[in-house]
């Protein structure tokens, strides 16, 4: 298997490709790759203000998306120390509007990301 070349890349794989779904007016489309070209960060340095992506269809079409307004975020702590006090990483749900660059299309919703390690470092 080839590494990487994206934190979704799915296209070394004879499983079906899915990294996630991109809707609009013509139905559903799985996204086959996707890949994070910016990221600022909030005043705090932990969680995400916004992000601009590069994503690949499973046609071989590629889009860049950007988000605009962040509305909500929820954090879940999905990994644990040996003694589940220990949380070694966050994973963020941030709800944002989203724009097509090529198109000038918008829409809205999820774009999931972790920080590792979590801060704070130990949960209470």
């Amino acid at each position: 298997m080839n590494p990487e070349v994206g934190p979704y890349n799915l296209t070394d794989s004879d499983q079906v490709q899915v990294g996630g779904f991109l809707s609009d007016k013509n139905g559903s489309r799985a996204i086959q790759n996707a890949e994070c070209l910016e990221c600022r960060l909030e005043l705090d340095g932990r969680s995400a203000m916004s992000f601009r992506y590069k994503f690949t269809l499973p046609d071989g079409e590629i889009i860049h998306v950007k988000t605009g307004r962040k509305y909500a975020q929820t954090v879940n702590g999905l990994m644990r120390g040996e003694n589940d006090a220990e949380c070694l990483l966050d994973c963020y749900e941030g709800f944002f509007d989203f724009e097509v660059e090529e198109t000038g299309e918008r829409g809205y919703g999820v774009a999931e990301y972790s920080i590792e390690p979590a801060y704070p470092r130990w949960r209470y």
